[in-house]
Order: structure tokens, then C-alpha cells, then sequence
């Protein structure tokens, strides 16, 4: 008997505890109700228990082994001690008026599994500020679910709802943002019942957007969102802000990628930020990031300012330590403009410029018979370089001395100019005479270093070497001297112009002659055809006699500004325009008359050409901004020959007001 006694008793101690479906149980001060053999649902909580006066609950995953998967019908109703509940990821469904009228409830989590809302499940949750839909199983907002909730604001939907249902956020009066997935397909009418001033976020052409359109509420396109970049940046920063020695930048610069960073993370992190937004606080980060200095940069700006001065003056020193000098203030530019610049970068360039300026080495002049004391660049006609020589008596006195002026062409090949003393120009400077000497600069070669040297026979005197592009920086870091403040708007003109003189004919990327000039300054975008506004008119401008034909005109700024004319006669023609140096060429049956030396203040003046046939003359006016207005006018010029031509253009506008 004693042996069967045990045998029961073992075997009941192995029986788990059942709880009769449908019958109504409490664990730790939660009342539920088993949904069968496994599962239950939580049906309130027990009246004067301890949770009963709980501001915060949190909802077990089980109550006696069995997994929790329903909140009851009316489970919380009417609680207004309760703020937040935690309810567990296995809750499949949230009942009829689960949460009706929790006024104090601020905030709640739908769980990742939860399938099924019932009506009016937080109706009347009047302190409920933000509701976080994790799930993505929930297929519909049904009647009621949020009504009356006066101060919900932000809601995002999750992706998957396909149906709001009446009256389902109606009365919500501080809504303010709301969400819509793709997925909707259909909105009660009534769904925002007493709602004013919200806006809808969602795709264009969505059951959302037809909603908003339909009842007059503001729309947010929220399609085609791109965080890519934006998170890259975001990586760029965060990685500075804490793995790098940030002791090596200046405070300023540091602080504003400290807060361009931080509202980037308030931007990213907020699912209403739109494209544009998003597009700003990338913009504001990126350029707090590219705007870091460091603080040694004060030092190599320091540097760089004497570098150019001294390039400007280079004529001075022997040709070899300025490239060498030449070379090294490149660097240190490319160093400056870095975005941003290393510590190890700044130190190597700060070396290397104070090297080679200290290694400057000036030209010994002991040859008296010609001796350089300025240049300087010329500005009333064409680009050229002066150079001001004091000459000695011998030579003064030469018909056969003479300047000569070599400019590098290419690797290999060198352009001579020569220009005889007898032809120099005397000028008296500070009550010193001194002899001028002129050598004439295509726009492309501003920033060639032209070699002058006197040559008497077989003797050569002292060598110098200058570029346009040293004196005209030279005037732009002086413009505490009142000619050169005047000359500064057509000294940068000049300068672009020469710039993309190097894009279109050398096909140049680096070592622009613009380089030191604002992008700003370097735009040529403004000017279009209409700017220029000089069509060709042949009622008013041909008055040919019978047997010429004018077929067009071209203009060369390859070296001097030279405005070519295309004729053609069966018969010889002969051509005058006052004051201009005229050629004719014959080419591929064209007669062409090319009119050259054009200065950049003449670039918008009517050019009146005589054109004579035996004893018959007639005229064509032809000015070089019909050609520039065509050039602009016609798309199929590629955009460089364009963009030179908006420099030329704005050259003349600049030579205009430096004239007047």
C-alpha cells in the first residue's frame, strides 16, 4: 500500500499546473484569462494590489508558463494611474478598448508581433504623446483607435497597414505629422475628424496623397529618400570628432563641426526630415568639415604671402631658385585649398616654402650696360609685359642692339620677339631715364615666365625672367596704391580670360593663372547670348557691292585678339579699315581679311571694312560680339570655346569700366 502512496505521489508531482481556458486567474497582480493550453491574455489588473497603484507596468512574457499573446477587452480601462506600459513581443492582439480612456498613459509601444488592433483601443488617452508602431504584421487602424487623443502629435504608420478606419484618429487636435506607408489602400473618410493644420507624409500618387489632395491637407513627398551620402558624411565627422587629435585645429573651426555634426544626428534621426533638410544639414556639415583649419595653416599662410611677394618681384632673382620657389608655392597652395589639410601635410609644406625662399638667390648685375629696374604689365591695349631698362651710353647708341624676348612653347619649342633699342619707348621715371621694352602675351601665356636679355652682336647682357601673371598678382596684394585698387577689376578679367585661354587651347586643369581668384570670381555662367545681345545683321551692317559675299568671320585668341573676315569674288579684292593692321590671306576660295591687335577695350567696337573690286567699293560693319553672340547662340560649340568666350566677353565689360 505504501509502495502504490508513492507511485501516485510521483506521478502527480509530475502533472504540470493547467489552467482551465476561459477561467479567470492572477499572478503578481495581473488578472488572465487562459486562451488554452499555451497561451493567455491579460484581462486587468487586481483591485488594491500594489501594481494597482503602479505609474509603470510592465507586462510579463508568461503568467504560469503560459505565453502571453492577448490584452483583453477593457483590460486597462479607464486606468488613470498608469503611464507607460510595456507590453511583450508576443502579444498577437490588442482587444476592444484595451486602453480606452488612460488618462494619464503618455506614451506606447505596439509590438513586433501584434496583428490586430481592436476599436477604440486608446480612445480618450487624452496625456498620450507618441505612439511607436513596432510591428509590421498590422494590417489595419480600425474605428476609434485613437479618438480623442488631444495631444498625440507625430504619428509614423508601419509599413504593411492597408486600412484606416472611421473616425480612427478623429478629434486628435494636436496632431501635427503623420505618416502614411504605400501600403494604405483605403482611408475612411471620417479618419481625421476635427483635425487641423496637419500635415500628411507619404509617396506622391499613394492612397495618402489622394487623401490629402481630396481634403485640403498639407502633403509631404517622402519618396525616393537618399541617407546614403548623407551617412557617409556623417562617418567622415564622427570619425574626426573622436579618433584624431583634435587639439591640432583651431577652436572656432572645431566647435562648428561639433554642431554641424550634432544637428545632423537630430536631422537623421528624425523620420519626418525631408530631402531638402536632410540635403542642408549635409551641406552645413560637409562644409564645417572642408572649412577645419589648422592652426600651423597660420603659419603657411604666412609663408605664402611672402612666396608671392617675392614671385612677384621674381624678376630680381636667378631663374632657377625661383622655379625652385615656383614649385614649392604650388604645393603649399594645394596644401591650403586641401579639405582638410593633414597636420603632417601643413608641416612638410611649411618646410619646403621656407627652404625655398630662403634659397632665393638675387641676380648679381655687374654687366652696366643693361640693367633692369621694373616691369610691369600693360593694360591700354593689348596683354603684354614692359620691362624698364637702364642702358648704358654704347648701347644707346646701337643700331643693332636689341632686346630679345624668348617664351617657352611647349617642352621643346620657344617663341623670340625682338625689339631694337632704336625702337624702345624712353620714359623718365622718378627723373631717371630708362628705355621700355614691350613683349606682346597671348591670353594662354600669362603664366609663362618670359626670359629678356639684351643682345649687342655677339655679346648677350644679363638675363631676367617675369610673367604677366607675377605683376598682376603683384598689383592685387597692393591695392593700398590707388592705381592698382582701380585696375583691379580688369586685372582679374585678364586673369580668367588667360585661365580658360589654357582650359580651350592647352587643354590645362592645374596651374591656372585664376587659381588665386574666388570660384565666384572665376564664373562665367552669367553670360549667355541674350547677355551679349549682338546678333549679325546683314540689312544693317552689308552693303556690299555686286559680286562680293561675305560667308562669316571667325576670332582667333590663341595669341593677339584677331578678328578674321571671309569674302568671296570671282575677282581680287582690296580692304582698308582706318587705324587697324590689316592681312589678307587666300584660302580654300576664300579671301580672308584678318584684322589683328584688337584691344580688349575695342572687343565691342564696329569694325567698317572697305572692300573695293576693280573701281567699285561697298562696306561691311562686322563688330568681334557678332561672332561671340553666334559662338553662345549655337549649341553645338563645345562648352570650353564657350566659356572662353564669356571671359572675353567679361574682359571687355571690365576693360569698359577701367576706361572710362
Amino acid at each position: 500500500m505504501k509502495k502504490i502512496f508513492a507511485v501516485v505521489l510521483c506521478f502527480t508531482m509530475m502533472i504540470p499546473f493547467i489552467v482551465t481556458a476561459g477561467a479567470l486567474s492572477e499572478t503578481n497582480g495581473f488578472l488572465y484569462e487562459g486562451l488554452d493550453s499555451f497561451h493567455a491574455e491579460i484581462v486587468g489588473i487586481r483591485a488594491n494590489s500594489e501594481l494597482s497603484q503602479a505609474e509603470s507596468i510592465v507586462i510579463p512574457d508568461y503568467v504560469r508558463e503560459l505565453a502571453v499573446t492577448q490584452i483583453g477587452q477593457s483590460a486597462f480601462l479607464q486606468n488613470n494611474t498608469v503611464q507607460y506600459i510595456t507590453m511583450p513581443e508576443s502579444t498577437r492582439q490588442i482587444s476592444d478598448s484595451a486602453m480606452y480612456g488612460m488618462k494619464s498613459l503618455k506614451t506606447i509601444t505596439i509590438p513586433k508581433n501584434t496583428e490586430t488592433l481592436g476599436k477604440s483601443v486608446f480612445a480618450y488617452c487624452t496625456a498620450l504623446e507618441s505612439v511607436n508602431f513596432n510591428t509590421t504584421s498590422l494590417s489595419a487602424i480600425p474605428e476609434f483607435t485613437f479618438y480623442g487623443c488631444t495631444n498625440l502629435n507625430n504619428v509614423i504608420l508601419p509599413d504593411g497597414t492597408v486600412t484606416i478606419g472611421n473616425l480612427a484618429f478623429a478629434k486628435c487636435t494636436g496632431m501635427d505629422k503623420i505618416y502614411i506607408p504605400s501600403s494604405v489602400e483605403q482611408i475612411s473618410d471620417t479618419a481625421f475628424d476635427g483635425v487641423s493644420g496637419m500635415t500628411i507624409y507619404g509617396e506622391m500618387n499613394s492612397e495618402a496623397y489622394r487623401y490629402a489632395q481630396e481634403n485640403n491637407i498639407n502633403f509631404t513627398d517622402m519618396s525616393g529618400k537618399d541617407l546614403e551620402s548623407f551617412s557617409e558624411s556623417m562617418e567622415t565627422a564622427f570619425y574626426l570628432i573622436h579618433y584624431t587629435a583634435t587639439s591640432v585645429y583651431t577652436e572656432e573651426t572645431f566647435n562648428t563641426l561639433s554642431v554641424a555634426y550634432d544637428n545632423a544626428v537630430i536631422v537623421k534621426n528624425n523620420f519626418f526630415s525631408t530631402q531638402n533638410e536632410i540635403n542642408t544639414a549635409k551641406s552645413k556639415l560637409d562644409n564645417a568639415y572642408y572649412s577645419l583649419r589648422l592652426k600651423s595653416m597660420d603659419t603657411l599662410d604666412t609663408l605664402i604671402t611672402q612666396a608671392e611677394d617675392k614671385m612677384s618681384v621674381s624678376f630680381k632673382y636667378t631663374e632657377a631658385s625661383v622655379s625652385s620657389l615656383e614649385e614649392a608655392l604650388h604645393q603649399a597652395k594645394n596644401v591650403q585649398n586641401s579639405t582638410p589639410a593633414t597636420e603632417t601635410q601643413v608641416q612638410n609644406a611649411i618646410q619646403n616654402l621656407s627652404t625655398s625662399i630662403n634659397a632665393l638667390e638675387t641676380i648679381t648685375q655687374t654687366d652696366t650696360r643693361a640693367i633692369l629696374k621694373g616691369c610691369s604689365s600693360s593694360l591700354e591695349g593689348d596683354i603684354a609685359l614692359n620691362f624698364y631698362m637702364q642702358l648704358d651710353s654704347g648701347v644707346i647708341g646701337s643700331e643693332t642692339a636689341y632686346m630679345q624676348f624668348t617664351i617657352p612653347k611647349g617642352e621643346n619649342n620657344t617663341e623670340i620677339q625682338k625689339v631694337f633699342v632704336k625702337d624702345a619707348k624712353l620714359r623718365y621715371v622718378n627723373g631717371e631715364a630708362l628705355y621700355v621694352f614691350k613683349c606682346r602675351i597671348a591670353p594662354k601665356e600669362i603664366g609663362l615666365r618670359v626670359k629678356a636679355q639684351l643682345v649687342d652682336g655677339d655679346s648677350q647682357a644679363t638675363e631676367y625672367n617675369y610673367s604677366v601673371k607675377d605683376y598682376a598678382y603683384y598689383m592685387l596684394a597692393h591695392k593700398e596704391i590707388a592705381a592698382y585698387a582701380r585696375a583691379e577689376g580688369i586685372v582679374k578679367a585678364m586673369l580668367n580670360h588667360g585661365a580658360y585661354a589654357q582650359m580651350y587651347f592647352d587643354g590645362a586643369s592645374d596651374r591656372l593663372v585664376n587659381d588665386n581668384m574666388t570660384e565666384n570670381e572665376k564664373d562665367v555662367s552669367d553670360i549667355t547670348a541674350q547677355t551679349i545681345n549682338k546678333p549679325y545683321n546683314k540689312n544693317t551692317q552689308n552693303f556690299l557691292c555686286d559680286g562680293v559675299v561675305f560667308r562669316g568671320a571667325t576670332l582667333s585668341l590663341q595669341s593677339e585678339t584677331t578678328l578674321s573676315l571671309y569674302f568671296q569674288s570671282e575677282e581680287t579684292l582690296s580692304f582698308s579699315c582706318p587705324g587697324k593692321i590689316l592681312s589678307v590671306t587666300k584660302k580654300d576660295g576664300f579671301q580672308i581679311l584678318r584684322i589683328s591687335g584688337i584691344a580688349s577695350k575695342e572687343i565691342g567696337s564696329d569694325f567698317t571694312v572697305t572692300v573695293t573690286v576693280g573701281e567699285n567699293s561697298g562696306t561691311l560693319t562686322y563688330n568681334p560680339l557678332n561672332y561671340c553672340y553666334d559662338v553662345l547662340n549655337n549649341s553645338s560649340n563645345g562648352i570650353s570655346w564657350q566659356n572662353s568666350v564669356k571671359a572675353l566677353y567679361k574682359y571687355w565689360q571690365a576693360a569698359n569700366i577701367y576706361f572710362q
